[in-house]
């Protein structure tokens, strides 16, 4: 996974460098797993929380697929989980 990385790998140390003054909390949504990967990966590199997007319904099958994308065109926005971490006391 550091191959993928490599050409964001220093601008994300730069940012880590900056992010002493400041807190930093990675937000994702992952279908597949892919996503979940990159924003751990991302986490790890700025050293900060990491927190998962999760929808109340389950979308893993196939007609739960063709539900998130009727709701992408027509701008739905689905119901979440409770998250763990507050942003706003990031």
């Amino acid at each position: 996974m550091n191959v993928f990385f490599a050409p964001v790998q220093k601008w994300l140390r730069r940012i880590a460098s900056i992010r002493s003054r400041m807190k930093t909390l990675v937000v994702f949504y992952s279908r597949t797993g892919i996503t979940r990967k990159v924003a751990e990966h991302i986490a790890r590199i700025l050293l900060c929380d990491v927190e998962e997007i999760i929808p109340v319904e389950d979308r893993t099958d196939f007609l739960r697929y063709a539900l998130l994308r009727e709701e992408a065109f027509s701008k739905t926005i689905p119901a979440i989980k409770a998250t763990t971490k507050r942003p706003c006391a990031i």
